[in-house]
């Protein structure tokens, strides 16, 4: 395969401007390059790690033309995708979701799941990866959320929350025993994001005998949260 306008005469990297064309298989390469070709500010390296092993093929892919096929693999889990480039942002269309699994990392709560709801964050472990399916989104190429749209739904089951957590903070409050950890389960999370601003469906997490209700919006323009 190969790359197109990569580097200016100047000799500076453009990647907004480079085109791919290329059928390829990779092994232990760093995500960080895959990252910097679809401008994605290091949120691929916080879902699946900081290298990975991928297949995938670019047709004339960039911001604006063409559409990337891909897989990637790593210890942390697994993701694969279409995706188009249009006017400066990178799309997924329902006849192609992206689908992933993976394993919690503090990375990963940090960077992507508080983005989508608080509680999320609080997170330590879990019985089995996280699934989430996109088969809707507008990504920005220039990384402004107010101009991000998705559908998703995310998977989590059983976990364990941390000891820190906001979410056990506010059970102590209310005469729960203190632990360092506690079970719990939240069950699926159906979430649309429109114009920055993040709605979700009402959906339940179960800690112990306690049944916490949420439903809200998460602003991530403005970093405002209504719960």
């Amino acid at each position: 395969g190969k790359l197109i306008n990569l580097v200016s005469g100047d000799s500076k990297m453009q990647t907004a401007a480079a085109t791919v064309i290329m059928n390829a298989s990779v092994k232990e390469i760093p995500t960080a390059v895959a990252d910097a070709l679809t401008n994605l500010q290091g949120l691929l390296v916080a879902a699946v790690g900081p290298l990975m092993n991928a297949t995938f093929k670019a047709e004339n892919f960039s911001t604006t033309s063409g559409q990337l096929d891909g897989r990637i693999d790593t210890t942390n889990g697994w993701l694969e995708t279409k995706v188009f480039g249009r006017e400066q942002s990178l799309q997924i269309e329902k006849a192609t979701p992206l689908k992933s699994e993976l394993t919690v990392t503090p990375p990963l709560r940090d960077r992507l799941l508080y983005k989508i709801h608080p509680v999320l964050a609080d997170i330590r472990t879990t019985e089995h990866p996280i699934r989430a399916s996109v088969p809707y989104a507008t990504v920005p190429a220039d990384g402004d959320p107010s101009k991000l749209n998705a559908d998703m739904e995310i998977t989590v089951g059983k976990v364990e929350f941390d000891s820190g957590s906001t979410t056990l903070t506010l059970l102590k409050i209310i005469g729960q025993e203190k632990k360092s950890t506690m079970s719990g389960e939240i069950e699926p999370i159906i979430a649309k994001i429109r114009k920055g601003i993040v709605t979700y469906d009402r959906f339940a997490v179960h800690i112990d005998k306690w049944v916490m209700i949420y439903s809200g919006q998460m602003d991530l323009v403005h970093g405002t949260v209504d719960l």
